[in-house]
């Protein structure tokens, strides 16, 4: 009876190595083929990320210049028409007021038409 539990347990024992042996053919196998490729697609990733994020600063500091400028243009047009704004208040009044000569009128009339444009 001894010989036959002995047996069984040098058995089991063989069956367990030839389990771990295989474990440690598939953690090889794993780490040589999809670790890499795990590794590769990650280096990929980062280097895409970064174009990205570029591209971004690229196109942020653009759309900032953009931006500036027509703010720029905004005030500069809000400048113009109410110059031209006062200019034709001033032709009106002007208009109206009969004490005015003809040329200083029609100087009136031209700043007027000068600042409408």
């Amino acid at each position: 009876h001894r010989y036959s539990y002995t047996v069984a347990f040098c058995s089991t024992l063989k069956e367990l190595h030839d389990l771990a042996l295989q474990h440690e053919i598939i953690a090889e196998n794993l780490r040589e083929n999809t670790v890499k490729q795990i590794q590769i697609t990650i280096k990929e990733c980062r280097e895409q990320r970064k174009k990205y994020l570029d591209d971004y600063n690229k196109v942020k500091r653009q759309l900032d210049k953009q931006y500036d400028l027509l703010t720029k243009s905004l005030r500069k047009y809000e400048e113009c028409f109410e110059s031209a704004r006062r200019a034709k208040e001033g032709y009106d009044k002007a208009h109206e007021d009969l004490d005015l000569s003809r040329a200083q009128l029609e100087k009136s009339r031209d700043l007027m038409t000068s600042k409408s444009k």
